[in-house]
């Protein structure tokens, strides 16, 4: 037997009842995820419940989110009203692990919530309604309708989430920077602590300027591409236009100014070490493996500092020192020139994790280039990342 979401008018016309049946409490839980991200960005959530629909709106200054369940056998006219999405979020969680069904009313003053199978307890919300003429009514009906646009079209793939995924990972709060940048072959991101490339394929994009995404941008993609891997980009790929497969969330989401450094070609140049001094890690995994004696062992720091001491014809020393503990860790690798520096082990350790994952586990080289002047040491990993580490102080 099919399971519906339905409508049921009183006929005194005192109150509207739906009932969420498994089918759509499912909907709810698949979604909830997403729908929560958005809430952070928006002011208002609104409800509307007729015209053969349940409807969930955000709408605040980077734009809207419409949430569309149809409900059959439901030809009443709509009632749109506001209420707290956290406490209806609450309210639908306290039920949803008891029940197959809640009974969800409406009358004038409140919204309250029921589960089936004679399962005790009730919960009411306040609502504030709207009347059919206010402009509330007209923006959750028209909005999204009238200001989609599909200008730029990006498919987003598993490859360019990780490069997204691992740019906002080594995004810090103790840096200004909120964007990351992405170009035709990588996803960029740049502070005074750390440059990094994370290569994958962004096709069509500008081919002379990379183009700038607020983190929350960012993290929406993530969060929305499994449902819908296309996203559509206004000309200048300051606005997202996003619609899951089943065709029941619509979103238009502005971005946010953009605060970053892209460090030019002439900057990454004079950070980067002269000459040729390097080592090279065969297989990432031992590098792995020698990080991994240090953790717990950290002391109220940020970054996690792992001194790197390279010996010629001796190999790669690994040093943590602080007034409470001493580690040391050995590596035998090729050293062309003796050198020391001091780098964050928290962001090497990400990269690492992420090229492991990419390389279904399997071993790529790692390559680090130093010198003792340069105020950053180049690192390679694999295909994957090339990143300029910040040489930290003691």
């Amino acid at each position: 037997r099919r399971r519906a979401l339905y409508i049921i008018i009183d006929r005194r016309g005192k109150y509207m009842q739906i009932v969420l049946d498994q089918e759509k409490l499912k909907i709810l839980q698949d979604k909830s995820k997403l729908l929560s991200y958005l809430n952070t960005a928006f002011t208002k959530t609104y409800f509307s419940i007729g015209d053969g629909k349940f409807i969930l709106f955000f709408k605040g200054v980077k734009g809207a989110a419409k949430f569309v369940i149809p409900i059959e056998k439901a030809t009443e006219k709509a009632c749109v009203f506001q209420i707290d999405y956290s406490k209806w979020l609450n309210a639908l969680a306290k039920f949803n692990i008891f029940t197959n069904a809640i009974y969800v009313t409406l009358t004038e003053k409140s919204l309250t919530l029921k589960a089936a199978g004679g399962m005790t307890g009730v919960i009411s919300l306040g609502i504030i309604p709207y009347d059919s003429d206010s402009p509330e009514v007209d923006v959750l009906n028209n909005f999204i309708e009238s200001n989609w646009k599909e200008d730029k079209k990006i498919t987003i793939n598993e490859d360019i989430v990780d490069a997204i995924s691992i740019s906002l990972s080594v995004l810090t709060p103790a840096s200004k920077n909120n964007a990351i940048a992405l170009t035709q072959n990588s996803v960029l991101y740049a502070d005074r602590s750390i440059v990094l490339k994370s290569f994958c394929s962004i096709p069509p994009l500008p081919a002379d300027c990379p183009v700038e995404m607020h983190r929350y941008s960012a993290g929406f993609i993530l969060q929305a591409w499994k449902q819908n891997p296309e996203f559509f980009f206004s000309s200048d790929f300051s606005t997202i236009n996003w619609k899951s497969s089943d065709g029941m969330l619509s979103c238009i989401l502005a971005g946010e100014p953009c605060e970053i450094v892209i460090p030019t070609e002439e900057e990454i140049q004079a950070i980067k070490p002269k000459g040729n001094a390097s080592i090279t890690i065969e297989d990432h995994r031992d590098l792995v493996h020698a990080l991994e004696l240090f953790n717990g062992f950290y002391e109220a720091s940020v970054w996690k500092p792992i001194k790197f001491t390279l010996t010629k014809n001796k190999g790669l020393q690994l040093e943590y020192k602080h007034p409470t503990i001493e580690i040391q860790k050995d590596l035998e690798v090729p050293v062309s020139e003796d050198g020391d520096f001091i780098l964050s082990s928290e962001n090497l350790s990400k990269l690492l994790d992420k090229a492991s994952e990419k390389n279904n586990w399997e071993g790529v080289p790692v390559v680090f280039q130093y010198d003792e002047e340069s105020l950053g040491v180049s690192c390679s990993i694999g295909a994957y990342f090339d990143v300029i580490f910040a040489k930290l102080s003691t």
